[in-house]
């Protein structure tokens, strides 16, 4: 039973309402109070990324538009963002709601060429998502006034004038770039945060995005200081065991061992000077080899070199990784160990819409999508290999993978015989919770999964969760005998 007074109680506020053109991403606020709630929880990650779920007796209907919300209460910011989607509890009657601030609206993928244009210029174009041109007329400019208020005048970005002990514009300055397959708010963060200047960049409640420049003296000495009455307890760690502060990329040229790629010249820093030299060695990804078809025929065929440490593909050993409720623990521990074998991961939490909204979230920089599941729910499972998700996933070129976590698949009437990922057999029925899908019937697993070269990983632990990912999936690691 949700409790009439919770609002008084917790002076939290939500407010709710449809935008009234989807495209326009500045927004106002008249829309209803939602006088009863239960919770709500706001979760905010580097460069102000906010994203928040609230459960509420409410039942918004997602195809009527694209509703918005906002979250406000005296001991926190305030909240907006767009809700991204709807899950319902038929036995309690609430329903919980996933949103993402209004970052959202600069998600889509930009192709840009800029050649000598002022940073400013091109900064004011992004932010109208490219339909402000580099060189506007004063009409353009009122045009788009609301969308490009968050960026100030030029001149106020002088980083003097906010503490900095050097003198300069990082706006100032003309620059050339071919931008393909990133965000519009990725390349703008890009461009401001690798400036090196105290600037800072959010989204206010209206949608506006902010290029904010702040005071070095503020920020290290405003902010939440707490009593050691109010801290139960703290630690700190500083590690610099693993840094990198250089590349070494071998050749097959025997006369030259490899190329030195400093880090100045690849994140435009020489961490070396605050480090010292820790350089690491790779192969080249696009180095070709050769090799005599006859001892009297020199004929030369060329191969291209396969990146035999990741079985998925030929990009980066990237990992983004999620999980359902009741399995956050056991994804950490899947993490670390992918870590230990020499994969980069993203976390993108837990919680029963996380894998829905990294469908969409995942970038194409990375190599594997993997989706921590403790149940076995035919229709969320075929949902990754069909239909939109398919196509977003395949024009990332991003492989999608389940990670079933078995470690209560113990019933041998029930889940117990599939404990180690053999599907032989299972014939998966709609799940009991299933209240959004139109799956019927029975789905042969075992089938699906090899006719549609799904790969996936089955374990009560860890360990084997990650040496069948380091196979190349459960089928994979059952031919090299595991």
């Amino acid at each position: 039973m949700v409790n009439k007074d919770t609002i008084s109680n917790n002076k939290g506020i939500i407010r709710v309402g449809i935008k009234k053109n989807a495209r326009a991403p500045i927004v106002s606020w008249d829309g209803t109070l939602i006088k009863r709630w239960k919770n709500y929880t706001i979760k905010e990650t580097d460069m102000r990324v906010k994203t928040a779920s609230f459960t509420a007796p409410v039942k918004l209907d997602m195809t009527e538009g694209q509703w918005i919300v906002h979250i406000s209460h005296p001991s926190h910011e305030p909240f907006a963002g767009i809700i991204l989607s709807r899950e319902y509890d038929h036995k309690t009657g609430l329903s919980t709601y996933q949103c993402q601030d209004f970052s959202r609206n600069y998600m889509s993928k930009v192709a840009v060429a800029a050649t000598n244009v002022p940073i400013y210029n091109l900064l004011r174009s992004l932010l109208c998502r490219g339909d402000l041109s580099f060189y506007p007329k004063q009409k353009e400019l009122d045009t788009y006034a609301k969308m490009i208020s968050g960026l100030k005048p030029l001149s106020v970005y002088d980083q003097e004038k906010w503490g900095s002990v050097v003198k300069f514009n990082p706006f100032n300055t003309k620059t050339s770039m071919f931008i393909q397959d990133k965000s519009y708010i990725d390349v703008i963060r890009d461009l401001v945060y690798g400036a090196g200047a105290y600037i800072d960049v959010y989204f206010d409640v209206y949608g506006i995005c902010h290029i904010q420049p702040y005071s070095k003296k503020d920020f290290f000495e405003n902010g939440l200081h707490l009593s050691k009455a109010e801290v139960g307890d703290r630690k700190y760690k500083f590690d610099t065991t693993n840094i990198v502060t250089g590349v070494v990329v071998k050749s097959t040229d025997k006369t030259n061992p490899g190329d030195l790629m400093s880090s100045k010249t690849l994140v435009g820093l020489d961490l070396a000077a605050y480090f010292g030299n820790y350089f690491t060695m790779i192969n080249n990804p696009n180095q070709s080899s050769s090799s005599n078809s006859s001892s009297t025929s020199k004929k030369q065929s060329t191969t291209t070199t396969k990146n035999t440490s990741n079985p998925y593909g030929t990009k980066s050993k990237k990992i983004w990784i999620g999980a359902d409720g009741g399995s956050g623990g056991f994804k950490d521990e899947i993490i670390s160990k992918l870590r230990s074998n020499g994969w980069d991961c993203h976390d993108s939490g837990t919680g029963p819409n996380v894998h829905y909204e990294d469908y969409w979230n995942v970038t194409s920089d990375y190599q594997v999508l993997a989706i921590v599941d403790n149940g076995f729910d035919p229709a969320t499972v075929m949902e990754a290999y069909e239909g939109s998700v398919k196509s977003e996933l395949e024009s990332k070129d991003v492989t999608c993978m389940f990670f079933f976590d078995t470690r209560e698949w113990t019933n041998p009437d029930g889940m117990g015989p599939y404990r180690y990922g053999d599907f032989s057999g299972y014939h998966a029925h709609r799940a009991w919770d299933d209240n959004y899908s139109n799956f019927s019937g029975s789905l042969n697993v075992k089938e699906y999964f090899e006719s549609n070269n799904i790969k996936y990983c089955a374990s009560p632990d860890a360990e084997g969760i990650v040496a069948q990912f380091l196979a190349g999936g459960y089928f994979a690691y059952k031919e090299q005998g595991g």
